[in-house]
């Protein structure tokens, strides 16, 4: 997804690095998290629905209601 060069009032490639941080903790703490179930079920849910947001907004600029989720 890093294809722009970076401006300083381009919010984009923060978007874009904070999509593949996220993508990365989400699969290490999903695969080899060891916390207990109780706990790190609503914290992969969140990470889900946060990456989920990230990627409409990235791909076409427009996140609608139906996309939060709320």
């Amino acid at each position: 997804m890093l294809k722009n060069k970076v401006q300083w009032w381009d919010y984009r490639y923060n978007l874009e690095i904070l999509y593949r941080s996220l993508s990365i903790t989400y699969k290490g703490i999903n695969e080899r998290g060891i916390e207990a179930g109780y706990s790190r079920e609503p914290k992969l849910r969140a990470m889900e629905r946060a990456l989920k947001l990230l990627k409409h907004k990235l791909e076409d600029g427009i996140v609608t209601g139906k996309q939060i989720g709320r």
